[in-house]
């Protein structure tokens, strides 16, 4: 696989069947698991809360996909997006 392989994958043109992303979910899902548990061990709810920083972030990523579609510039694109919604997710939680 090239260096941009990844951009191959997520699009399809590299051959490889699978979803790039599905490791992606397994991680959130095992986080949502563990924060399941911490919430249950203290006896509380959690409750959900709307971030406007991400919000922003997902939306510049739209503007790409709208933008650049049918590009080669659109793979760059929605790394620096999903690339900016991680470091984002670092600044606020922490790894």
């Amino acid at each position: 696989m090239s260096t941009n392989g990844a951009l191959a994958f997520r699009t399809g043109r590299s051959g490889i069947p699978g979803n790039p992303w599905a490791a992606c979910g397994e991680v959130c899902n095992f986080g949502v698991a563990r924060l399941e548990k911490v919430f249950e061990e203290i006896d509380e709810s959690p409750r959900g809360k709307t971030c406007d920083a991400i919000i922003g972030i997902i939306e510049e990523g739209q503007e790409v996909m709208k933008e650049f579609r049918g590009t080669p510039a659109l793979d760059g694109g929605l790394l620096a997006a999903a690339q900016a919604v991680e470091h984002y997710e670092i600044a606020r939680y922490g790894p």
